[in-house]
């Protein structure tokens, strides 16, 4: 196997803030162009990837990756999609927590410094200002910029400092964050994404500049605090799929032919439940968790979303027996996430809670301005489920 690397990679353990530096999740990363490029400039070893779906791909296959490396992955469009290839996630369960919220944040910080630029463009008070002579001079080219750059040092220095100060007391005083102490390092993240360009032009705006980069850093800020509440969604989500997974591995175990009606007995044991495992990995059975970024701005699709999808063997909220499908025409069917967990509370008490936790999701991607949409694939001729969760960033 090829030895790989990639922009701060190394280490792990735990910070001094307390949060973990790297992620301990078996994955593979799948570079766009922009990544290649990235990597081929900077003498970064790649590799050949397959996708679950038999796409090929570029990238690094890594057990563990640095949570900087990750943000940085991310946050600069380089990835393409993420892949997850594993009989079971209930061990890897807080990993997974902190990919999936890092993701969502870099993600969002991605779109957040085209969406601030966009702003200003259209701010008609930037135009007035960058239509003025004088302005136009510092403004016309890189090597100007760069120049009044050195020379606004201090006003850059400034404002960057004001525009902290205004979120945090905006932060506050609106109560923005269930945890304020994530909120603000968010807060922070998103200023240190604004290009010194961008702040030099917002700084030749007075208190208007203050204003529109505090109003567009809060905006976002908020929308990556939900990143929390999609972490629980799809661990949630995970936990439906896999208990269909074991049934339908259960389902080929001769204890369970012989005894259908007592599959969720023998599925109640660790034993058995470890067992089919060992079977699954012999047999190259896995279930599959991706992560697309695809249409992220640096794209050329110029859409901005955000895509999770779960693939599992077994119907979900199909009952075990169901599953054979001997007796009719195999169908592939469609549907949404919402009533797919509907299906599997019917017969799983404790699916409620993923009910709970998907309304909840979506309530807050409404009132943050984030569309959220899923879609269900049941494919009874693969007896398998693929259920894909979208956002619209």
């Amino acid at each position: 196997m090829m030895r790989t690397a990639a922009p701060q990679t190394g280490g792990a353990g735990v910070t001094d803030g307390g949060t973990f530096d790297s992620i301990d999740l078996p994955a593979k990363y799948f570079l766009n162009q922009n990544g290649i490029d990235y990597c081929l400039y900077n003498r970064i070893p790649l590799r050949d990837l397959h996708g679950w779906d038999g796409e090929r791909g570029t990238g690094f296959e890594w057990r563990r990756c640095r949570t900087d490396s990750l943000k940085h992955l991310v946050a600069r469009t380089m990835l393409s999609h993420i892949e997850l290839d594993r009989t079971e996630f209930i061990s890897v369960r807080a990993p997974l927590i902190s990919l999936t919220q890092l993701v969502l944040a870099g993600a969002l910080i991605a779109r957040f410094r085209p969406e601030l630029k966009r702003r200003l463009v259209s701010d008609p008070h930037a135009a007035e200002l960058l239509a003025i002579s004088s302005a136009k001079a510092i403004f016309s080219s890189r090597d100007a910029i760069a120049a009044a750059i050195k020379v606004h040092a201090d006003r850059v220095s400034s404002l960057r400092v004001a525009v902290e100060t205004e979120c945090f007391h905006a932060a506050r005083r609106n109560a923005c964050f269930e945890d304020e102490e994530d909120g603000l390092r968010w807060i922070e993240a998103l200023i240190d994404a604004i290009g010194t360009e961008t702040l030099l032009v917002l700084s030749f705006l007075g208190p208007e500049g203050l204003d529109l980069a505090a109003q567009s850093i809060l905006a976002y800020a908020k929308r990556i605090g939900l990143a929390g509440q999609l972490s629980l969604l799809l661990t949630e989500l995970i936990q439906v799929a896999e208990k269909s997974y074991l049934q339908s591995l259960a389902q080929h175990d001769r204890s369970a032919r012989s005894h259908p009606e007592e599959i969720q007995r023998f599925l109640a044991e660790p034993d058995f439940r470890e067992k089919l495992i060992k079977v699954a990995v012999q047999r190259g059975e896995s279930m599959v968790l991706r992560i697309s970024f695809a249409g992220l701005p640096g794209e050329r699709s110029g859409s901005s979303r955000l895509e999770i999808a779960v693939r599992t063997r077994g119907l979900i909220g199909y009952d075990p027996q169901q599953q054979n499908l001997f007796n009719r025409r195999k169908t592939i069917k469609q549907t949404n996430l919402e009533s797919l967990l509907k299906s599997a509370a019917r017969d799983d008490e404790y699916a409620e809670l993923s009910l709970a936790y998907y309304a909840g999701f979506e309530q807050a991607c409404t009132k943050e301005g984030m569309a959220f949409s899923s879609s269900v694939i049941l494919d009874e001729m693969k007896k398998e489920t693929v259920t894909t969760m979208a956002i619209a960033l």
